[in-house]
C-alpha cells in the first residue's frame, strides 16, 4: 500500500526486503528488533527507561537522546506524590515542566552534554510507585506530609474537597 491507501503501483526489485528496517531482517540496528549495539541500538534507545525503588525515590536510568552516556535520575518520593496529583491539583514539583505534547510532567534534567534527559512520567505510574512503597515500608505518609510541597498540594486538595463540597 502506498501512503494514500492505494496499492503500490511501482516497479519493485528482486530480492529487496523494503521493511528490513522495520523487522531487522537486514538493516543494521533495526528499530523494533530488540537488538543491543554499542550506543543502546532498537528498542532500548526507544524506550530504554529502567527503574529501581530505592528509600530515597525511584532510582531512573536512561540513556541521553543526544548522546550515549546513561544517566541516573533520582525522582523523590514526595515528587512523585506531586506528579500522582497533577491530573487534580495542577501542581508540579519545583524543577519539572509538563511536555507540550502530552501534557506528562517531566523533570527539567540535564546530560553531562547539556542536553535535557527527562523521562516522562505518568501521574498513575507515579502514584503506583508511590503506593508501593507506602505498602512496602519504603517511605512513610509522615515522611511524605514534612515536605513543604506536599503540605502545600494537602491544603489546595483539602479546598478543593470543600467547595466540591459547599
Amino acid at each position: 500500500m502506498s501512503n494514500d491507501g492505494s496499492p503500490f503501483r511501482g516497479q519493485r526489485e528482486q530480492n529487496v526486503d523494503y521493511f528490513d528496517d522495520i523487522m531487522g531482517d537486514n538493516s543494521p540496528p533495526p528499530i523494533f528488533d530488540g537488538s543491543i549495539d554499542a550506543s543502546g541500538g532498537g528498542i532500548r534507545n526507544y524506550d530504554g527507561m529502567r527503574s529501581t525503588p530505592t528509600a530515597q525515590g525511584m532510582e531512573v536510568l536512561m540513556h541521553c537522546r543526544v548522546c550515549p552516556l546513561e544517566n541516573r535520575i533520582l525522582l523523590s518520593w514526595e515528587e512523585l506524590f506531586i506528579v500522582g496529583h497533577v491530573p487534580r491539583s495542577g501542581l508540579l514539583p519545583a524543577g519539572w515542566a509538563k511536555s507540550e505534547v502530552n501534557m506528562a510532567p517531566y523533570p527539567q534534567t540535564q546530560c553531562s552534554c547539556r542536553a535535557l534527559c527527562a523521562p516522562i512520567i505518568p501521574p498513575d505510574w507515579a502514584m503506583a510507585k508511590v503506593n508501593a512503597a507506602l505498602h512496602s515500608g519504603l517511605i512513610t505518609q509522615q515522611k511524605l506530609m514534612a515536605d513543604p510541597q506536599v503540605q502545600v498540594l494537602a491544603q489546595r486538595l483539602a479546598q478543593m474537597s470543600q467547595q466540591q463540597q459547599g
